[in-house]
């Protein structure tokens, strides 16, 4: 009677065993295989776009800044080279910061 027991139990094991492997590999099989499609549809929250300006007249025209274009340091006498030292000041050209995108711009 106890061997008949122990074949019992150990059929059921070897099938728990073989269940639990054939659900370990159908998960692992999911995860690879698993697909996701949004058709044609383009999600874009918005664009930004930010333009440097500068005027040297004061602010009655403004030209934008190239990408490589350096902004120079106004001096005060010509020939003078630039101090850094404390109470010394310079001025740049007026700058402003456009936004040519439909995104809110903090800066």
């Amino acid at each position: 009677m106890e061997n008949k027991n122990q074949k019992r139990a150990l059929s059921f094991s070897m099938l728990s065993i073989v269940l639990c492997v054939a659900m370990l590999i159908g998960t692992t099989f999911a995860w690879f295989t698993d697909n996701a499609s949004t058709g044609v549809n383009l999600i874009q929250a918005g664009t930004l776009d930010v333009e440097l300006q500068k005027s040297e007249d004061n602010g009655k025209t403004w030209t934008t800044v190239e990408e490589n274009e350096s902004l120079a340091f106004q001096k005060a006498a010509e020939g003078e080279e630039i101090l850094w030292e404390p109470g010394v000041t310079y001025n740049l050209p007026l700058l402003r910061v456009v936004n040519k995108g439909n995104l809110a711009l903090k800066y």
